[in-house]
């Protein structure tokens, strides 16, 4: 089943994110809170996410893809099962790369 799933309150107090899940049961999970590999790293790791700062806009996230069986994909760009500080215009490529992987495809 596709769907979003919000992830900030899975995270706890200073995760921001959000995951997208493809009908080829492949989900990308896009982070962007002070413990993630994205612009506001380390920026404030005692502020708590909050209603206040929530809708603050950060410049790129840490993007990470998971296969069907819920094994982390490695990127070959950045040779890590995650993609630090990638741009709005770069999770689109990835978005789309996941959602067009058939079941047993795992890497970028």
């Amino acid at each position: 089943m596709s769907g979003f799933k919000l992830t900030t309150v899975s995270l706890g107090p200073y995760g921001r994110g959000f995951a997208i899940k493809f009908a080829n049961d492949y989900l990308v999970s896009v982070q962007f809170g002070s413990k993630n590999v994205c612009s506001v790293k380390n920026e404030g790791e005692e502020d708590i996410i909050s209603l206040t700062n929530l809708d603050e806009l950060v410049s790129d996230a840490e993007v990470a893809v998971l296969d069907p069986d819920g094994k982390p994909v490695m990127f070959s760009s950045s040779d890590d099962t995650v993609h630090p500080f990638t741009s709005p215009e770069k999770l689109v490529s990835i978005l789309t790369w996941a959602m067009r992987r058939k079941t047993n495809d795992s890497k970028d």
